[in-house]
């Protein structure tokens, strides 16, 4: 399937994304289109690029992407460096379709410019899409030891007609966080069945006394609302050659593009 120069990009943003992530790097995000101001007062635009933090000091990475049908030029690496000189402090990864030619090889390796052969193979998969409201019911609220007084409260605000999102929850500070309605839709289930789940700081008021929550037990189900929808969404094989490495990686990346749905 074809796509745009753009498109190129955003799958190059990606595929490094994916590999920054699988080098232990975290809170790294690799951006797209960025904009930078040189120390000669020009802009200029980069297709990707990000920072990392290496030896304490902020390390600038930029990608240029072609997109192209030809090998690319001594003169488009030149044209890289001399941007990367003006923006300053910054490491060049230059990534292309169709391979470089001797001299743009040559002096990207001089210059300490990384080269990458990338291609993109778009497919297409197959994907439903549910709407699912889930439904919590058959509430069971199980507390702390309490005084015969208070669990006789208890008692009666089970019995009253009090639903779950007229109960009130707080923390160990006092501060109302919603109902039990809101603790219960917090959690969420593969399948449909009856669960227990352990509550920490979570407290009711009963009498004007704080009583911790233990344990919430109730039945939930995914309740599938309509008909699901069928369609299809795109992944990209990505195989990268890095050239004076010589080494490959392959990857598969989630489209940016919107799945489609009938």
């Amino acid at each position: 399937m074809k796509y745009s120069s753009r498109d190129y990009e955003q799958f190059t943003q990606a595929l490094h994304q994916r590999i920054i992530e699988e080098e232990g790097y975290s809170n790294v995000d690799v951006l797209h289109n960025q904009n930078f101001i040189g120390k000669s007062k020009a802009k200029h635009q980069i297709d990707v690029c990000w920072t990392l933090e290496i030896g304490r000091i902020q390390q600038l990475f930029c990608v240029e992407c072609k997109y192209w049908k030809n090998k690319v030029k001594k003169d488009h690496i030149a044209s890289f460096i001399t941007k990367l000189e003006d923006i300053g402090n910054a490491r060049g990864i230059f990534v292309t379709t169709n391979g470089f030619q001797l001299g743009a090889t040559r002096l990207a390796k001089h210059s300490g410019i990384t080269l990458i052969n990338a291609t993109y193979t778009i497919e297409n998969r197959e994907a439903t899409m549910s709407f699912c409201a889930p439904r919590f019911h058959d509430f069971r609220t199980t507390f702390e030891d309490v005084s015969s007084e208070i669990l006789e409260e208890l008692g009666r605000l089970e019995r009253s007609s009090a639903s779950a999102a007229d109960v009130k929850i707080f923390d160990s500070t006092g501060e109302h966080i919603g109902s039990l309605t809101d603790l219960t839709e917090q959690f969420s289930h593969e399948n449909d069945g009856h669960y227990q789940q352990a509550i920490e700081d979570r407290f009711i008021y009963v009498l004007g006394n704080p009583i911790q929550i233990k344990y919430v037990e109730y039945t939930y189900e995914q309740n599938i609302i309509g008909t699901p929808l069928k369609g299809n969404y795109e992944i990209a094989n990505a195989k990268a050659h890095y050239i004076f490495d010589d080494r490959e990686i392959s990857a598969i990346l989630n489209s940016h593009r919107s799945p489609s749905f009938d």
